[in-house]
């Protein structure tokens, strides 16, 4: 992750966890998530009480017309530190159908995780998308049914890319 993606999601650290934002329309704190990347004895991802779940960042925030859309904060973070407009959606089971709404016009490409909660979570996206955006899912690897992030697929193909 890039210093400067960093400052401008406005990422955090407490307590050895990476504090995340979750950010409404106007830009107000709606949440935050908590983000323990090697956590053995828990959730890597916790929310704080009291949080209501989001795109993340919202896709007001997002000038683009063209964003991946993808699973989790962390791979989010990492698209954005290699300049690509991602958008996160806060996990494959946490996708809602209201949110097709705020992506009207937009060329999203889905690119959910290699599993198959992340292939269903990506199809549920493509339907709701129908009639607001143009979407399209992407799979990293047919062949795996590991969790294979687009994290992992930006550490392998690692030439940097710039806006």
């Amino acid at each position: 992750w890039r210093y400067d993606t960093i400052r401008a999601l406005g990422l955090g650290l407490d307590r050895g966890r990476i504090t995340i934002p979750i950010r409404d329309a106007r830009g107000e704190l709606r949440g935050l998530l908590r983000y323990q990347p090697q956590s053995a004895d828990g959730p890597k991802m916790l929310a704080e009480l009291g949080s209501r779940v989001g795109l993340i960042p919202h896709p007001a925030a997002e000038t683009s017309r063209r964003i991946l859309l993808v699973e989790g904060p962390p791979d989010m973070i990492a698209a954005r530190s290699r300049g690509l407009p991602a958008i996160a959606v806060p996990g494959d089971h946490a996708w809602q159908h209201a949110w097709a709404r705020l992506l009207v016009g937009r060329q999203v490409m889905i690119v959910m995780d290699a599993d198959s909660q992340g292939r269903a979570a990506a199809e549920r996206i493509a339907e709701d998308l129908v009639g607001h955006a143009e979407a399209e899912i992407v799979d990293l690897d047919h062949g795996r049914e590991d969790g294979y992030d687009l994290t992992d697929w930006l550490l392998v193909h690692n030439s940097p890319t710039r806006r």
